[in-house]
């Protein structure tokens, strides 16, 4: 039987074997999907809704934040902004209440956004690959978007033409329609 340690256990040894880049991404996931599908049962209609599978997110969530504080971690789109350390742990030490009253722009609640996206992702990866979330839409058959038609795209320079008559921007527009023709 597995318990929540041992569930908590592969996702940390998930997370931790992510910074340290030593596995494939199956190779890592696999053994904590395996503990959470021993942990949650499947025989309900939807594991995803029972309270195993809720308590279970949430305390691997707690657990990974450990996890986040021991490697140093970036932030922004482009993952090139660091995290100040210090300030996350500042902010894991402090009350849910005191959490609650940081401002939404100060820097301890963008260091802590970003710990709990660090965390939920890592649960997203886990819980999808445990119990994927059925699909309920239909594959659209006409789902390519359809080329204007000659009359439509006369029609829209027409309106261009009709809206800018300065000479200039008449002369900028055919400049740019001579730019996108291929070249012989």
């Amino acid at each position: 039987m597995t318990t929540l340690h041992t569930l908590q256990a592969a996702v940390v040894n998930v997370a931790e074997q992510s910074d340290a880049n030593t596995a494939t991404l199956a190779e890592r996931v696999s053994a904590a999907v395996a503990a959470l599908r021993a942990y949650v049962p499947e025989n309900s209609g939807s594991p995803r809704d029972t309270a195993e599978f809720k308590t279970a997110g949430d305390s691997v969530k707690v657990a990974l934040r450990q996890v986040y504080i021991k490697a140093p971690r970036f932030k922004g789109r482009d993952r090139s902004e660091p995290v100040n350390m210090v300030i996350v742990k500042n902010v894991l030490n402090m009350t849910d209440a005191e959490r609650e009253a940081l401002p939404k722009d100060c820097e301890e609640r963008k260091a802590w956004d970003a710990m709990l996206t660090y965390c939920r992702n890592i649960w997203r990866d886990i819980a999808d690959a445990a119990f994927p979330k059925p699909t309920t839409e239909k594959p659209k058959a006409d789902a390519t978007k359809k080329a204007p038609t000659p009359d439509a795209i006369l029609a829209n320079i027409k309106a261009f033409l009709a809206e800018n008559p300065e000479p200039v921007l008449v002369k900028n527009l055919f400049d740019q329609i001579a730019l996108l023709r291929p070249k012989k």
